[in-house]
């Protein structure tokens, strides 16, 4: 990235050559790496099992692949307060029993915050951030009843009220849409806790994320390789199924990341 350059409200005189302007590139450094797992069957076990073990184990690893993507961009997303402190927000805490819940205004002003940073929105077409959030804060959100609450504000006209049966999902792939937020949000649990929040024993602080485009930028290894007729194998997350000599099968999940 190229530091950005600062306005010039200077003026100059015609057909006087002024200075050069100085112009210079941040550096960051980024850590490459690899996962893979593989599972080799016998041909004894695959024989005497009662299922079918290579398509099952099969489902399990793209289960684990799935989690691991998750876990790397957490871990980035976690990252970030080391480079700009102001993305973390805690929200207050005494007790078990006196605590902040997230709300829709704590919501807003955390899209306000991107914003202010020149962060623009994921969804280009509906100008909205993309969210994940615990399916318990998304119900504290919803449970809200205060003035300017997601029922507050769908409750006074026929349209909102028939919103508000869409905003109570069970649906981990539906997109939960609060009104007046600016962020299309996914319900998962795979989203980092703190024990102990804010030094109160038994309190367990659920995370909720909000991302822009160019708020983290990554960089992509998928490039076309010159291996392999045609394209080349240059995917960036692979699962296969394998036989080897016709005697053991394997399954195998490969994913590269890389974060900057």
């Amino acid at each position: 990235m190229y530091v950005p350059l600062a306005a010039n409200t200077s003026t100059t005189t015609e057909g006087t050559v002024g200075t050069s302007i100085p112009v210079s590139v941040l550096n960051t450094t980024a850590v490459i790496g690899e996962y893979a797992d593989y599972a080799n069957f016998s041909s004894l076990s695959l024989a005497t099992a009662i299922d079918n073990t290579v398509e099952n184990v099969a489902k399990e690893m793209s289960y684990r692949l799935g989690e691991s993507l998750s876990a790397i961009v957490r871990a980035t997303a976690d990252g970030a307060s080391a480079v700009d402190s102001s993305v973390l927000v805690e929200l207050g805490a005494t007790s078990t029993s006196s605590f902040t819940a997230l709300s829709l205004s704590q919501i807003r002003n955390s899209v306000q915050s991107l914003a202010g940073r020149s962060v623009r929105p994921m969804d280009e077409a509906s100008k909205a951030f993309i969210g994940v959030i615990h399916p318990f804060a998304l119900g504290d959100v919803l449970a809200d009843n205060s003035n300017d609450s997601p029922l507050d504000m769908l409750k006074h006209t026929p349209v909102g009220l028939s919103r508000m049966e869409e905003l109570i999902s069970v649906d981990l792939t539906e997109v939960i849409e609060l009104p007046a937020s600016g962020v299309h949000f996914f319900q998962t649990n795979q989203i980092t806790t703190t024990p102990n929040y804010q030094t109160v024993t038994g309190l367990t602080a659920l995370r909720t994320y909000i991302f822009g485009r160019d708020g983290i930028f990554a960089i992509n290894l998928g490039a076309q390789g010159d291996t392999g007729f045609g394209d080349g194998e240059w995917q960036n997350i692979k699962c296969k199924q394998s036989r080897i000599n016709n005697l053991d099968e394997s399954v195998e999940s490969k994913a590269f990341a890389a974060a900057a």
